[in-house]
């Protein structure tokens, strides 16, 4: 039995040695803090939100001058609003003032939607 537990103390001894002996992998594109720290863009951090009454919009009518999609607006700036909430390409065309409650976040640049209900 004290040769089983010895056996074992090695084992698991070894398997920690090879684990600190293991090279790190390199760092996610980011940004490095005073610290040392390195972490993804904050960008990439996805914003959630449940239920939050957004500004809707088509491209067409930005100021950005965008093309005929759906978009909406988080943290002040509209981004490309997807999710199988069953709207169609051009939802918002010719309208303005839209306001939507919305759940969902933001994956790579685009808010993707779980729930959607226009506000009236």
């Amino acid at each position: 039995m004290l040769k089983n537990l010895i056996l074992i103390s090695l084992a698991a001894s070894a398997l920690t040695l090879a684990a600190c002996n293991k090279e790190a992998e390199p760092a996610a594109e980011g940004h490095t803090h005073a610290n040392g720290e390195t972490h993804a863009d904050h960008a990439t951090v996805p914003v959630v939100t449940s239920g939050a009454v957004h500004s809707v919009a088509c491209g067409c009518s930005l100021e950005e001058g965008g093309a005929c999609a759906n978009f909406v607006e988080v943290d002040g700036e509209f981004v490309p609003l997807a999710g199988d909430i069953g709207l169609g390409e051009m939802e918002f065309c010719g309208q303005t003032g839209l306001q939507a409650s919305l759940t969902g976040a933001m994956v790579d640049g685009t808010f993707v939607a779980t729930s959607y209900e226009l506000q009236k």
